[in-house]
């Protein structure tokens, strides 16, 4: 596992095409943003794990049978977690 450190708004790149920016920090919570394309599956872990699904060890097109219907709005670009 690669453990690093990160101030607010300070970003992590992974891959090419992905990147987290952390948002806030406060009382010990860290809220990040995601940006990444769209057929990129962001799961948290606990939902990963009530789908039975392995999003590292699977191919985007079983992921993408898997995937559950998201509605959002085109405008939004963003998503942001609250962790």
């Amino acid at each position: 596992m690669l453990v690093l450190t990160r101030h607010l708004n300070q970003s992590l790149q992974v891959g090419e095409a992905v990147t987290l920016r952390i948002l806030s920090i406060n009382n010990g919570n860290v809220r990040f943003g995601i940006d990444a394309p769209s057929d990129v599956l962001i799961l948290r872990e606990e939902l990963a794990n009530r789908m039975n699904t392995a999003p590292l060890k699977s191919s985007v097109t079983d992921r993408k049978k898997n995937q559950p219907q998201v509605t959002y709005k085109p405008r939004r670009k963003k998503l942001v977690l609250d962790l």
